[in-house]
């Protein structure tokens, strides 16, 4: 791999900790201005759209505006390929958990879903957060 796209990959990774550090300041419930059921599909629904390879829809239809000024299609399929590369198919959904976290700069809130995926050969998280129009705020694969 190129210099400068470790660099990026770097850079990307830096500024995503130092956003979850800024929002995780109050790890609390689910607010009210969201529904836990709707989270879950969402975030389900997402996680089986890029298992079927549908990755650059996903970041165009579910990304918000900071998300994909942050990344692009490509990069973040290279990430999603590193963790998926040696899994085989898609099972099932493990475990899902859902909590609710609030910027303590804005006081806005997010809802983030962590979705152990199980496929073949081994597991997968998607750690998911959504803003208030349901648009997808923070995403990292591990």
């Amino acid at each position: 791999m190129k210099k400068g796209k470790w660099r990026k990959k770097i850079l990307a990774g830096f500024l995503g900790i130092l956003m979850l550090a800024g929002v995780s300041g109050c790890q609390e419930a689910l607010s009210e201005e969201f529904e836990e059921d709707q989270v879950i599909a969402e975030a389900k629904e997402m996680v089986e759209r890029i298992n079927a390879g549908e990755l650059e829809e996903v970041w165009e239809d579910t990304f918000n505006v900071v998300m994909q000024n942050g990344t692009d299609p490509e990069e973040l399929q290279e990430n999603i390929d590193y963790y998926l590369k040696d899994k085989g198919e898609f099972q099932d959904f493990d475990k899902i958990q859902v909590r609710g976290i609030t910027d303590r700069d804005t006081g806005t809130p997010y809802a983030t879903v962590m979705v152990l995926a199980a496929y073949e050969d081994g597991k997968v998280m998607f750690t998911i957060s959504f803003d208030t129009d349901m648009k997808c705020a923070g995403f990292y694969v591990k």
